[in-house]
């Protein structure tokens, strides 16, 4: 609090640099005590900034349908967030922030940096369409951040059917295993569905009259029915 002197009896001297804050001092030539007046406001409330910016985009891709509320993805996002406002980065996504994160890991092996970055690349985009000053890391500039994938084996149809019939044989043969590996598998072969896809479905998400398969979990999605063929 100020003392009860007149304006010119006060008169400012210096900014000081405290870790987080500005704060000028102020010199009372009466009393000749200094005040520090801390002005710091915008400070205290952009510290968490990075943690803002990065809850509005998961919101955002939450409200397109996707599942990362508490992913891997959603976490490691946190993670910079918590990263960048540790080193006192509390402004703009930039390239070498971005791999500065990506690298700092327990994990040492490049496939991992490199995906890192590609988590940020896509917060990073977002926030370039409202702040100018963003930085999008150009992709593969840690390396690739896919292991090369096989060629997929394509199933033939007698090879389904084979495969079925083996499934049938599962014990106990009276019970509902094998029953339910036939269905599964039959299913997994005519949808084209994944099979975490078929195992998430419930009696609701079936509709035999039509031939329809409703995904619930892309509700918020228009394209989550899947014919039966």
């Amino acid at each position: 609090m100020l003392p009860p002197h007149s304006d010119e009896k006060i008169l400012p001297a210096k900014m000081t640099e405290v870790p987080g804050f500005h704060v000028p001092v102020l010199f009372d030539k009466v009393t000749g005590f200094h005040f520090w007046m801390a002005v710091c406001f915008d400070d205290i409330m952009s510290k968490h900034r990075m943690i803002s910016m990065i809850e509005e985009y998961l919101a955002y891709r939450r409200s397109m349908g996707f599942k990362i509320s508490d992913d891997k993805e959603g976490a490691e996002l946190r993670g910079f967030g918590r990263y960048a406002e540790q080193i006192g980065h509390y402004e703009s996504v930039t390239t070498d922030l971005a791999v500065q994160w990506a690298k700092h890991t327990r994990n040492s092996t490049p496939i991992h940096a490199a995906r890192r970055l590609d988590m940020i690349r896509g917060f990073a985009k977002y926030r370039a369409l409202f702040d100018p000053n963003t930085e999008v890391p150009p992709k593969g500039i840690l390396g690739p951040s896919l292991y090369p994938r096989r060629a997929p084996y394509i199933y033939s149809d007698d090879e389904i059917r084979a495969l079925l019939q083996v499934a049938n044989t599962v014990r106990p043969k009276n019970g509902l295993r094998p029953k339910t590996y036939v269905t599964i598998l039959a299913l997994l072969a005519c949808s084209g569905l994944r099979v975490s896809e078929a195992l998430a479905l419930t009696d609701a998400d079936v509709n035999m009259q039509d031939g329809l398969l409703r995904l619930s979990y892309l509700q918020q999605i228009n394209h989550n029915l899947v014919f039966v063929v």
